[in-house]
Order: C-alpha cells, then structure tokens, then sequence
C-alpha cells in the first residue's frame, strides 16, 4: 500500500491514436470497382449560325444548325471486378440547308457494356479487400475501447484504495503521536505509566 501522495498511482494514460496503419495505406492492387450503382447523364443544346462563302454549297447565305443531345446511362461494379454499363444516346439535328438530303435527322443507340477481367483484378477476395480490412478495425477498435475501459476502471479503484490506505496511516500516526504525548512525564505531575488504547 502506499503510504505517501508520491506512490499514488495514475490512471492510464488514454490512447489517442487508434490506427491501425499509420502513413501506411491499406492495401494495394488493382483499382476496385464502384459497388453503388451510378446514374450518369448528358443533356446538350447547340445552336450555330455560319455564313456561307458560296451559296451553291448548302442553298443558302446562312447556315443555321441545331443540335439536341440526350445521353443517359447506368453503371454497376461486382465484387468479382466485372463491370457493367447500359448506354443510351440520342442525336437530334436540324439545319436549314437546301442541299442536305436529311434534315432534320435523329440518331439513336442503345447497347450495353459488360467487361470481366480474367486475370489482374479477378476474384471476390481481391475486390472485397476493403471491406474486410474494414471489418477487421471495427473489431479492433470495439476491443480498445474494453480495454481502455477497463484501464479506467483499474485506475479509480486503484485511487481510491490508495486513499484508504493513506487515511489509515495518517489515523496510526496521529494515535501515535498522542500517545508519545501522554507519555512525556511534566514537572511538578507524578508520572504515570502511559495506557494504551484498546485494540481493535
């Protein structure tokens, strides 16, 4: 037991870097794919007005064109690197020349992209990397918190077993210093023998 404040001991000193890994990246390897799907679009409107050097060339002193395009698609990662992309694009242009045989003309398409490596970057335990490291220091943090838990804990109880202890042997010294008090014999008083207190 300590005796004095000098031997009281401290709580333990908090951890205040829970990493795992420092200035050291995860992982590496291939890029993983994206697993959320993601919506992608394009919508675009262009007018454009040129003069014409000849009018033989499209009929006309101006040309005047406009152009609309609609683009949409979606795209998907899989855990075995694989990707997927479902495409539509859509083309739509008027222009006022004489001589161009269609006008206004609309093109479409439609077509859907999927694109699976076989070597570099396949597998389920490559792309899932992450996760699992993830996974791994939630567990570990889950198991630093108990212990600096239980840190906490052991350093209360230690503080307060220690001010018992303390307590006490401050009570001893002072019952020993009345003792020794009564014990000194005083001019002019018949000495007597000192009593001791009851024990406990």
């Amino acid at each position: 037991m300590a005796t004095n404040a000098l031997e009281l001991g401290v709580l333990a000193a908090p951890q205040s870097n829970l990493s795992m890994q420092g200035g050291i990246p995860q992982s590496g390897g291939t890029v993983v794919p994206g697993y959320d799907p993601a919506v992608v679009g394009l919508l675009n409107w262009t007018h454009q007005t040129t003069p014409e050097v000849s009018i033989q060339t499209a009929g006309t002193p101006t040309l005047v064109s406009n152009t609309t395009l609609a683009n949409a698609g979606l795209q998907q990662g899989f855990s075995t690197g694989a990707q997927a992309a479902l495409s539509f694009a859509n083309t739509h242009q008027s222009v006022n020349a004489l001589t161009y045989g269609y006008t206004p003309f609309t093109a479409s398409s439609f077509g859907l992209t999927v694109t699976q490596p076989l070597r570099r970057g396949f597998g389920m335990a490559l792309n899932r990397r992450f996760i699992r490291i993830a996974g791994n220091e939630r567990r570990i943090v889950s198991l630093l918190f108990q212990q600096q838990l239980v840190a906490s804990v052991y350093g209360v109880i230690r503080l307060y077993t220690d001010f018992v202890a303390l307590y006490e042997d401050q009570k001893v010294k002072q019952e020993t210093a009345a003792l020794a008090e009564s014990s000194i014999p005083i001019p002019g008083r018949r000495w007597t023998k000192a009593r001791l207190p009851p024990s406990r």
